[in-house]
């Protein structure tokens, strides 16, 4: 056994009973649960490190400052049958086959020096076959297990059961995490009273660890990049502009890091990190401040660049900047550009908006919703793209019954639809891009304009032999009415084409894609490919860009040269991971060779591209993100769309475009 095992383990049956409270059982039979004398000094806010320990504080049905681990496990918070107070906890375990235990948890800082107790009572409602304890275990700042104890149940009984275990953390502990209970197989029992108190050395509860070797590891003309070893814990970044006295927050990553958006050029901000305040709820369910206290850096101070262009191929990569037309929210936006304005449709909330925004300002003329959310059960949501024909506004978009992205498609449709600029309606009813395979979901969709005529490619998707299978399709809006066949891109086409684009190059359409399954690619491959195309089908394949993964690209000819826009993932090297980026790609003429630049940079998630031109100028929209690659469990926060602008022609102003 270990120390900790062995240091303090006690059971206390309670046989006094007070009063009685009728509790139903899962079979619907009624039971007597007894409540118990109520020796709050365990809980008193002097003593008991864990907040919300009689779980008297509740919200939508459950106790605040728990969370589950494990296997899924119901939990919730019941009234009246309460040894302290009148709350107590149910946790229901299902015990499934090779199900990993399970429960509740609440983490608080450690104190090496000193000999904790953590106390709880315990009462079975129901046994299915599992086993239950409380459990501590140690971490390091880096969140690195250090040491564990628990404190078994020897025998399920109906009666209220009190168990205690004492241990003293391993040097070099950071965090505490209390386990209680914790479940192996099937159970439903009640929790209540659990306490965690130092019992010998130092009174003093432990401090919440601090970011070390925090550093500005990036800065641009209106963001900044801080940078900091990883600790355990979750922290946040208080910043202001030098010489205000209100400071702003930014919720810091786990991987230690922060990227503060929304900066004024050439300023300096004062910063620091620390640990993300918690709410301590004391016995009585009151809300207050955590027994510990939290060490703080002093502020420190970084200047942002003044607002230039950076340089590269020939070409003057602005700054972008938030669009504000739909703040903080997901907009697969498009842009188009006609009669020396910018035009920005955006999918949002299962409408379509669009902005027309002044190309030198880049500021918003008008905004509207031009395609009102379905009332039904299909969604519209996806991926946009634009083309503009005269007067005439061109857009698809996807219907389907939920934003699932790449997978769960069944049954979604790619649409095509027309908004008259100059009557300001849509005309007509949206048609839908059809497929060709019998039973397969249309997703994803490119448009352009060549010699007067709008060219639509889109992707059918389909399941054969339990493996994904998706290829494109073409046709020009003439050939839809008339309901001609589109042309399949078929031989020499990737078996999982995804995200086609469109464009013209050299006085032909060019179709532009990832293959989402190469042979004899390295692994997580998605190669950017291209084909041209024509009224006769798909040829001249060619792979613009083997490494990493790459989608939605969208491109135009400007001059010479074909400018593409694209989403890829860009490995940092203070992350463990990968972010995605924004790419700009110059194609040059004839054997196509390809040059490749991370446009934005500042480690957040920048997807769903889409570029246009004014002359020789491209303007660049962009959806802006922010969540931890891979990890579910953290929500993605969205910033809505960003625009940027790209000289190829005369340089500009240097505050052109500035915010």
């Amino acid at each position: 056994m270990t120390q900790a095992r062995t240091a303090i383990i006690g059971l206390h049956f309670l046989v006094a009973a007070t009063s009685s409270v009728l509790l139903a059982s899962p079979g619907g039979a009624v039971s007597e649960a007894r409540l118990l004398p109520r020796d709050a000094s365990r809980l008193q806010a002097g003593r008991n490190l864990l907040s919300n320990g009689s779980f008297e504080a509740v919200a939508e049905g459950r106790p605040l400052s728990w969370e589950t681990f494990g296997a899924p496990t119901p939990f919730a918070a019941v009234p009246d049958v309460g040894l302290h107070g009148k709350t107590a906890a149910l946790v229901d375990t299902p015990g499934l086959a090779d199900a990993p235990a399970a429960g509740l948890r609440q983490e608080v800082p450690a104190n090496p020096g000193c000999t904790y107790e953590l106390h709880g009572w315990l009462r079975v409602l129901e046994d299915r076959g599992g086993s239950v304890s409380l459990g501590w275990a140690a971490l390091d700042a880096r969140g690195r297990p250090l040491g564990q104890g628990e404190a078994l149940l020897p025998d399920a009984t109906s009666d209220w059961i009190d168990l205690s275990v004492a241990f003293q953390p391993p040097p070099q502990s950071a965090w505490l995490v209390v386990t209680t209970p914790r479940v192996r197989g099937g159970m439903r029992l009640l929790v209540d009273a659990v306490s965690l108190e130092i019992v010998r050395g130092s009174r003093q509860p432990g401090a919440a660890p601090v970011a070390d070797g925090l550093a500005v590891r990036e800065v641009g003309s209106n963001w900044a990049l801080l940078a900091w070893a990883p600790v355990h814990g979750d922290l946040q970044v208080r910043y202001r502009e030098a010489g205000n006295r209100a400071w702003e927050t930014e919720p810091a990553h786990p991987d230690g890091h922060c990227t503060l958006l929304g900066l004024k050029p050439d300023t300096r901000y004062d910063y620091f990190v620390e640990p993300v305040p918690r709410t301590h709820y004391d016995a009585a369910g009151r809300a207050g401040n955590p027994p510990w206290h939290i060490r703080e850096a002093g502020p420190r101070s970084l200047r942002t660049l003044p607002w230039q262009a950076r340089t590269w191929n020939g070409l003057r990569l602005w700054p972008t900047q938030p669009l504000t037309t739909v703040p903080g929210d997901r907009s697969f936006p498009a842009i188009e550009a006609a009669e020396g304005a910018l035009y920005v449709a955006e999918c949002v909330g299962g409408g379509i908006h669009l902005s027309r925004v002044q190309p030198d300002s880049l500021e918003v003329e008008w905004s509207r919703q031009i395609l009102a959310p379905d009332t039904g059960p299909i969604a519209l949501t996806g991926l946009l793209d634009t083309c503009l024909s005269g007067q005439r506004l061109y857009l698809t978009y996807n219907l389907q019954s939920s934003d699932s992205g790449d997978e769960g498609l069944s049954g979604a449709r790619q649409m095509l639809a027309v908004y008259d600029l100059g009557q300001q309606r849509m005309l007509g009813e949206p048609l839908e891009l059809p497929p060709i395979q019998p039973g397969a979901s249309t997703y994803g969709a490119g448009l352009t304009t060549l010699a007067q005529q709008v060219w639509v490619t889109w992707v059918e998707t389909w399941m054969e032999d339990g493996e994904r299978r998706s290829r494109a399709l073409m046709a020009t809006t003439e050939d839809l009415q008339t309901g001609a066949e589109p042309v399949i891109w078929e031989t020499g086409a990737p078996v999982r084409f995804w995200g086609p684009g469109l464009g013209v190059f050299e006085g032909q359409p060019l179709l532009l894609g990832s293959d989402l399954a190469p042979t004899g690619g390295p692994p997580e491959a998605e190669p950017l490919v291209a084909a041209r195309a024509d009224v006769t089908g798909f040829h001249g394949q060619q792979t613009l860009v083997a490494m990493g993964r790459n989608r939605y690209p969208r491109g135009l000819q400007v001059g010479e040269t074909f400018y593409l826009v694209y989403r890829s993932d860009i490995a940092y090297p203070t992350y463990r991971g990968r972010y995605q980026d924004v790419m700009v790609a110059a194609v040059e003429r004839g054997g196509m060779a390809v040059t490749t630049t991370a446009y934005v940079g500042d480690m957040t998630f920048n997807t769903w591209p889409d570029i246009t031109a004014v002359g020789n100028t491209l303007y660049v929209v962009y959806q802006k993100l922010s969540h931890v690659y891979g990890d579910p469990d953290l929500p993605t926060r969205a910033y809505g769309t960003y625009i940027g602008r790209i000289e190829t022609g005369p340089v500009l102003s240097a505050t052109s475009g500035r915010p």
